[in-house]
């Protein structure tokens, strides 16, 4: 039985021009209210819940940041955060001599500012709020835009930090973007430990994702699900492939889900 179904947001809710897929606003409407909804994202939480607004959502648990921040967006509470606990300084200041846009995430235990206009914290960047007040060592997540050129440096320098992983693999406005997470923390680690605590096994979890930050989650789910335009590293790892997200592969998926007739899906 189903008792959990974990949703990647770019590529799996949303087209990649930001639009929610075909058919996905009704096909979210008819799922049970007993079956548990999560969201598993790269984003940070200031740009996820715009996109909470769009599609009208219940408002269940977020996983941000690929696992670096977990918050309960009915309460409004932090359920996990996986600070980076290293000296950043160095590299705080080597992005603002390349000139580059800089911003961190620092959690906190009931974050009223997470919803409101502040935010957590910011230097020069919209969506993070705040100025940064706080030492590096205790933020869970740091990010970096600018010329591609001139991140790519950056991240080089990033990857030599030990305890951090980074990502610099997308564009956005123009603007290259890297991130730095804490070593070993993903996806999974996130959904794993928030289902633990309310007692979701992992045979009563479905996941479905497109791209490589999703591949250990969609391995541990008792369903892992690829979108028909997720990356062949992600098809051949999931359990499932259906329709692309522009398509409307993911609203007629969920319409199966909110059926309960799944006893046709397997491995294709």
């Amino acid at each position: 039985m189903i008792r959990l179904l974990v949703l990647d947001v770019d590529g799996t809710l949303l087209t990649y021009d930001q639009s929610p897929g075909p058919g996905l606003h009704g096909a979210l409407a008819s799922l049970p209210p007993k079956l548990a909804v999560w969201i598993a994202t790269g984003r940070r939480l200031a740009e996820l819940l715009s996109v909470v607004e769009r599609l009208g959502w219940r408002r269940d648990l977020a996983v941000c940041m690929n696992g670096a921040l977990t918050v309960d967006l009915k309460r409004r509470h932090v359920v996990a955060a996986h600070q980076l606990s290293v000296d950043l300084e160095p590299l705080w200041e080597k992005a603002e001599k390349a000139g580059l846009q800089a911003g961190a995430v620092f959690p906190t235990a009931t974050l009223p500012d997470l919803f409101g206009s502040p935010g957590l914290v910011n230097h020069g960047l919209a969506g993070y709020g705040g100025l940064r007040r706080r030492p590096l060592q205790e933020a869970c997540y740091m990010s970096v835009y600018g010329p591609r050129p001139a991140v790519l440096e950056w991240a080089a320098a990033a990857t030599e930090v030990q305890g951090v992983q980074v990502y610099s693999d997308w564009e956005r406005s123009g603007l290259f973007h890297a991130e730095l997470t804490p070593v070993g923390v993903t996806k999974r680690l996130a959904v794993s430990q928030a289902s633990a605590r309310i007692g979701v096994g992992q045979k009563e979890v479905v996941a479905v994702g497109d791209a490589s930050n999703d591949i250990a989650l969609l391995k541990w789910a008792s369903l892992g699900v690829a979108m028909g335009n997720a990356t062949d590293d992600v098809k051949a790892c999931a359990d499932l492939v259906i329709g692309r997200v522009e398509e409307g592969g993911l609203a007629a998926f969920l319409r199966q889900v909110a059926s309960g007739d799944l006893s046709d899906l397997g491995r294709p």
